[in-house]
């Protein structure tokens, strides 16, 4: 368990900014915006990772936060950035709902996480605060990929689902182990670029990313 040389009020203060910007995602249509807001959210979780590393006293959490860093707040980005500028797609996303409604299922889902995270860690505040923002932005993550029509929005909702992963991984345990991390960013590196490759393919075939489409595939 963490022991908190560093206040808890800071790590309650990243948990909601955190919790802010994953919301926030879910109003938004605009690729570029989006993309901004999942660098902005992980380079939040980078600096919980280095809190982290720092209260628990272990250096391998300290690479944890760098590699999120180079890979969630640069790499990701720019191979992003280079996808759509590749791409005629559009440069906004559409919803199958609208956004207060996407809001309103959001607040129940915050609210199911809360129940989740006192279940997991009764009365072990600000762990349960930081459990409840992990799960909470892992089922955000669902649901962009499930309200967005447009795999590009589709692919932010899967990354940033991992960002909640992530910190849920990290709360429960303290650090994960050095080894499990490195394997975790690889996979995540591996993983957006195969999805590079399917977006590409996808435009090439149908002139569009929309997964809506996909039913022309049929034969």
């Amino acid at each position: 368990m963490i022991s908190y040389l560093v206040g808890p009020q800071m790590l309650n203060l990243l948990g909601v900014a955190i919790l802010v910007l994953a919301l926030a995602m879910l109003g938004l249509r605009g690729f570029n915006r989006s993309l901004n807001v999942y660098a902005m959210h992980s380079l939040l979780l980078a600096i919980v990772t280095a809190i982290t590393g720092y209260n628990v006293a272990n250096m391998h959490v300290y690479v944890a936060a760098v590699a999120t860093i180079i890979i969630k707040v640069v790499a990701i980005p720019l191979i992003m950035i280079k996808l759509v500028s590749t791409m005629r797609v559009r440069q906004e996303s559409r919803l199958l709902v609208n956004a207060p409604t996407s809001f309103i299922i959001a607040i129940g889902l915050m609210m199911l996480a809360s129940h989740m995270a006192r279940l997991t860690m009764p009365g072990q505040s600000p762990f349960e605060t930081m459990l409840t923002v992990g799960i909470a932005v892992s089922m955000f993550g669902m649901l962009l990929i499930v309200l967005h029509k447009d795999a590009v929005i589709q692919v932010i909702g899967l990354l940033t689902m991992e960002n909640g992963f992530f910190l849920v991984g990290l709360i429960l345990t303290g650090g994960m182990p050095f080894f499990v991390e490195v394997g975790i960013f690889f996979d995540i590196l591996l993983t957006s670029l195969l999805l590079w490759v399917y977006l590409r393919r996808m435009n090439f075939e149908l002139k569009s990313t929309n997964t809506m489409h996909l039913n022309q595939l049929r034969g």
